[in-house]
């Protein structure tokens, strides 16, 4: 899948999840009724397996990051993000650490990480 793909998948799941109302106790049997959840692990699956597509790569890592930081920041059954795959989590924050590593690292993915 392609990132043009994966960011229309995105904002039909943000759609989704502005139709998800309530408390926990009300949202989270919407949550698992509606498959968000499993589709953001899907997508972020996805994104990470972009990581070896060097055309696709910088843009890949710097949702990915995006993705993993708000399925900690922000609780699941506000956010939909949650219980991401630990060997993609795993391939995302690797590839962090090279392109950190990086002589000229990207400057947005460095200004997304101050």
């Amino acid at each position: 899948m392609d990132l043009v793909r994966l960011a229309a998948w995105e904002s039909q799941l943000m759609s989704a999840m502005d139709r998800v109302n309530g408390d926990i106790e009300q949202r989270l049997p919407q949550l698992a009724t509606t498959g968000v959840e499993s589709e953001y692990r899907a997508i972020f699956t996805s994104y990470a397996d972009l990581l070896t597509d060097p055309g696709q790569h910088t843009e890949a890592l710097k949702r990915a990051v995006f993705l993993s930081w708000y399925a900690y920041a922000e609780p699941g059954w506000l956010s939909g993000v949650g219980g991401l795959p630990t060997v993609a989590l795993r391939r995302v924050m690797l590839a962090l650490e090279k392109a950190l590593d990086e002589p000229l690292p990207d400057p947005e993915l460095i200004a997304m990480l101050k």
